[in-house]
């Protein structure tokens, strides 16, 4: 299988980034990868809404 874009553990923002290229370019092909039974189950469950980023 071919795609342009591959989500690895996809969380809301993976999630969301996906669906906004989508819109965008329907011609690009997008595979989303998750260990998980569903999609955004850990860490997007517990965040208060408010996004945050760590660079270590």
């Amino acid at each position: 299988m071919k795609a342009d874009i591959v989500v690895i553990e996809v969380g809301i923002v993976g999630l969301s980034t996906a669906c906004h290229l989508i819109k965008e370019k329907s011609e690009v092909k997008v595979i989303l990868l998750e260990k998980e039974a569903t999609f955004t189950l850990h860490q997007t469950r517990h965040i208060s809404g408010v996004i945050n980023f760590r660079i270590d």
